[in-house]
């Protein structure tokens, strides 16, 4: 009788198993409409691929129960709020960004006790989004570097980056630096392909955010001095697997910009001497060829424009290139 119930029972044939709703949540919970979606394509796929892959379970639950709650909680006991009447002028140009990436406004919050030079975001299934600056980041900040790290932080929280931000330490892409998780267990046995594939990661998301600073810019074309002021300065939460260049020769870049432009995708052959930051501005400036940059931004017109999906192809070549040269 138990086995007839079993075999006609639905609910049995439902999958409830923590792999297969990190899969579904991955695909349901950041949906963009088409129109805005600047999202770039390897960066999105290797990120479903880690949701896929056995190991990441463990990883996934001991970040979003201990590490981000920890440092959650320990941020808002000495925090103040970013808003309308407190630190308006941040504000103001996070409500921007967020308009311009058609995103909602995360939480943003200032750690007044925070020495360090830096801004990062926290967001998981239990924490809404939310970005913390350090008043040493503040007053290292010009304008147009405020809005590309609020940009590029928005970005994470709205495509869903955070989670594997905060798994960078324990994969060694990135050194730790908040003393806050320096007492916390390590997690032991991540498989070899979660680390895997969290070393693709880092360069398709960083041109994902390249592109969200690119559109919340006041003006995009000066992508290329701020991306390099931001850099000298350290002042964004990027993972670099990479050597970065020590100088960033932009006449010579926005020069070969514009070659680029004019050259077909399959004729496209990158000199050797551009390291991956210059690439980075690259890819960005090709972006800025791409009807999603001007569906984002109404205001700006656009003379003529790639779709999508040949600005990423074109992007694919670009730093395939510098893939294959490591």
């Amino acid at each position: 009788m138990s086995s007839t119930i079993e075999q006609g029972n639905p609910l049995l044939k439902i999958d409830t198993s923590f792999q297969s709703y990190l899969i579904l949540h991955s695909l349901t919970s950041k949906i963009m409409d088409d129109d805005y979606n600047y999202v770039y394509e390897s960066d999105s796929s290797i990120r479903q691929s880690i949701n896929g892959v056995s190991g990441w379970n463990k990883v996934y639950k001991s970040i979003t129960t201990r590490d981000m709650p920890t440092i959650m909680k320990t941020t808002i006991s000495s925090a103040v709020a970013v808003d309308a009447w407190n630190n308006a002028e941040i504000y103001d140009m996070a409500t921007i960004c967020a308009e311009r990436l058609k995103t909602r406004l995360p939480s943003i919050v200032i750690n007044t006790k925070d020495k360090t030079c830096r801004c990062y975001s926290i967001c998981s299934e239990d924490i809404d989004p939310c970005i913390v600056l350090t008043p040493s980041f503040i007053s290292s900040c010009t304008r147009d570097e405020m809005m590309f790290v609020l940009a590029t932080e928005i970005s994470r929280t709205q495509n869903g980056h955070c989670i594997y931000m905060f798994t960078a330490p324990y994969v060694g892409l990135s050194e730790d630096t908040d003393e806050r998780r320096k007492n916390f267990m390590r997690i032991e046995g991540i498989s070899a392909q979660v680390k895997y594939l969290m070393n693709e990661w880092p360069v398709g998301a960083n041109t994902t955010t390249d592109r969200a600073a690119l559109i919340c810019l006041d003006h995009p074309e000066k992508f290329p001095e701020v991306f390099k002021s931001v850099m000298e300065k350290n002042l964004c939460n990027y993972i670099q697997p990479y050597e970065v260049e020590e100088t960033l020769d932009l006449a010579d870049i926005t020069e070969y910009s514009k070659l680029l432009r004019r050259t077909a995708a399959r004729s496209i052959m990158i000199d050797e001497k551009y390291g991956m930051s210059a690439r980075r501005i690259l890819c960005a400036m090709e972006f800025f060829n791409c009807e999603i940059f001007y569906n984002c931004r109404a205001d700006i017109t656009a003379p003529h424009t790639v779709s999508k999906q040949m600005a990423d192809l074109r992007c694919d070549i670009i730093l395939g290139t510098a893939k294959g040269d490591d």
